[in-house]
């Protein structure tokens, strides 16, 4: 069940034990100086009622004065009681985060706890004239002592939570952003048992399911978008306005969008499944940073940033979106095209490493299927391939490419530069280009015979260097080819580095069937985990080390049953057939289905049940009679 939190507070509420302060009195240091200061605070000389005295804790003086030591007050709400009650909300949304999905509407202002609450909720809508503060702009004013803030909305109006990745989306009005939340929540995917049911709809469902009978572009097609050498929007490639992109029309939501630009998040659907999205920006970049208004000579900033790199910003944002997407339940699509993360000076001091090391951490712990995938001319290079290889989450990663698409340590140039410098390039040259082997050769032999024409000598070393002039910039780039092949997918293939390779045209109708199976088969896996500890334990809760386990049975229990998931496709049968040369599976999801709702896979969890009963009853005192009547009864309560 999601939990909607709608802001609009002060904060923690402050206040003062009033009957104290209506009896307060000031003792001074000198009654005919007031201005010297005074020594203590105390209560008025005709109180003695004990219960106002009850609410303080005071010494009584030789003077017969009674000077405050602390206010306890008779109220319940006016200070440190509400951060404690504060400080409950938080931990409360804190776990909600981790157990359902939540959401916020900023619809008024947001302030102190409030904007800690919003934040905690994590994927958060902010009405255009709402604001989420710490504190407020006069408290700050009176702080620094100037009037430097206008408005509430220089320090969390959506110009500047937008801008930093703690809103997600923006709505015009309460109405806007409700809308929008419905909307992300559609999403979600059913709850548990009945995820599987939901892989493939009926007829009959989408008749009594008008929601899903709308998604016209759920049905199986070729991708018809096309990605370029040069920069693209992406989103084009995902989502285009005339439909026929990788998902299906209309479909595609991006959250985030005005940070981090150069990745691009969000929710999408594929032939009706709902998945996480994340893609990456091919073009250069603006990074707006505003001025403060605190420190006189700060100006507003545009920085740029190139694209195909993870910066400290993106990395952040990657990290992030992939921990929302584990969450709400959702399948993740990579589209993988990275050149590397920057390492610069400022982004070293701005912790890029920190957060692109939260990347492999929130993949670690993924208990969705995920695919990443290697575009049409797409790169994934050093540490962008390292945070996101299969060996972080061999259960639920799988990772494909394209054909044009390219993986390794460095690009081609940089490689060269490194590992095929001139010298190298000199021995190529001499070996392939007649000319320039005949003339190393007369130099050679010219030195052996210690030919003393200087002048012939002088001419074959000028022949010979421009000819190497010539020829040296084109063996270069045969040498970066050289390169660029050992970087090509029939090597990470041939390596194991990808599982298989997949063209972008049949991306879409591969990508679901993946999903599907991959779906199921956890799913399974989960229901099969429920069995062994015989608990009503929710589905989602289950560790990544324990999902691999219920995986590995699942693959030796498909094989005990022979249910197909794939076949190998032989490669007599790719000419007839819409594939790349180099897939080698095809994925069925038809008999896993129809298989994990059947009474047969309910038998087998029964007796998984049974079994680890009877294990369990072992150490239990009694006779075996007693046993089996006590299997029995829980079996028939179940």
């Amino acid at each position: 069940m999601p939990r909607v939190y709608i802001a609009a507070n002060s904060g923690a509420r402050i206040g003062f034990a009033s009957d104290i302060k209506n009896h307060l009195n000031i003792v001074w240091n000198d009654d005919d100086r007031p201005e010297d200061g005074f020594k203590y605070l105390t209560l008025d000389p005709k109180v003695e009622n004990s219960e106002i005295l009850s609410q303080i804790e005071s010494t009584l003086l030789n003077n017969g004065n009674r000077r405050i030591d602390a206010i306890i007050g008779k109220e319940g709400d006016i200070g440190v009681e509400n951060l404690v009650g504060s400080g409950l909300i938080a931990a409360e949304t804190s776990a909600a985060y981790r157990k359902v999905p939540t959401y916020c509407l900023v619809s008024g202002r947001a302030v102190g706890i409030g904007a800690y609450v919003a934040r905690l909720s994590h994927r958060i809508c902010q009405v255009e004239n709402s604001h989420i503060i710490l504190t407020g702009a006069a408290a700050l004013n009176s702080v620094l002592g100037r009037e430097v803030y206008t408005s509430n909305n220089q320090l969390g109006g959506p110009q500047i939570m937008y801008h930093n990745g703690v809103t997600h989306s923006v709505a015009h009005d309460d109405m806007d952003g409700i809308k929008k939340i419905l909307h992300w929540i559609t999403y979600l995917p059913p709850p548990s048992p009945s995820t599987t049911m939901l892989l493939l709809p009926s007829p009959t469902t989408q008749q009594k399911l008008p929601s899903l009978s709308m998604l016209k572009d759920d049905k199986a097609r070729m991708v018809h978008t096309q990605p370029t050498k040069s920069a693209y929007d992406p989103r084009l490639m995902l989502d285009p306005p005339d439909g026929g992109g990788l998902f299906d029309k209309g479909t595609f939501d991006e959250i985030m969008s005005g940070w981090a630009k150069t990745i691009i998040a969000g929710r999408a659907r594929l032939r009706g499944l709902a998945v996480g999205v994340l893609a990456v920006e091919t073009r250069t970049v603006e990074c707006e940073i505003p001025a403060d208004p605190a420190t006189q000579d700060s100006q507003a900033k545009c920085v740029l940033q190139a694209g195909q790199v993870w910066h400290t910003d993106s990395a952040f944002k990657t990290a992030e979106a992939i921990n929302d997407f584990n969450h709400e339940g959702l399948p993740l699509i990579i589209l993988a095209n990275i050149r590397g993360f920057s390492g610069g000076q400022k982004d070293m001091f701005e912790m890029v490493l920190k957060f692109g090391a939260w990347i492999v951490d929130a993949l670690q712990t993924y208990t969705q299927p995920v695919i990443i995938y290697l575009p049409p001319f797409g790169e994934l290079r050093g540490g962008a391939w390292a945070v996101l290889d299969t060996q972080i989450n061999p259960t639920c990663i799988t990772m494909l490419a394209d054909s044009n698409s390219r993986g390794g340590v460095l690009e081609a140039n940089g490689i060269v530069e490194i590992k095929f410098r001139e010298k190298d390039l000199c021995v190529l040259l001499g070996k392939c280009d007649e000319k320039t082997k005949k003339l190393e050769e007369e130099l050679a032999k010219n030195n052996k015979n210690n030919d003393k024409n200087e002048e012939k000598k002088k001419e074959l070393l000028q022949e010979y260097e421009k000819r190497k002039e010539k020829l040296l910039p084109i063996c270069r780039a045969a040498a970066v080819k050289f390169a660029d092949l050992h970087d090509t997918t029939a090597r990470m293939l041939a390596k194991g580095a990808i599982h298989d390779e997949v063209a972008w045209q049949n991306t879409r109708n591969y990508f679901y069937n993946l999903l599907c199976v991959q779906s199921i088969k956890m799913e399974m896996a989960k229901k099969y985990l429920s069995a062994c500890s015989n608990t009503t334990t929710n589905l989602s809760s289950f560790t990544i080390d324990e999902l691999e386990k219920g995986c590995k049975w699942v693959d030796e229990h498909l094989a005990e049953t022979s249910i197909l998931i794939r076949r190998e496709i032989y490669l007599k049968e790719k000419p007839s057939m819409d594939y790349s040369k180099r897939t080698r599976f095809e994925y069925f999801f038809e008999q896993i289905m129809e298989y994990s709702n059947g009474k047969e896979f309910l038998q087998v969890l029964e007796q998984i049940k049974a079994d680890t009963l009877l294990k369990q009853l072992k150490l239990v005192t009694g006779n075996l009679e007693q046993r089996e009547r006590f299997v029995a009864a829980l079996l028939e309560r179940d």
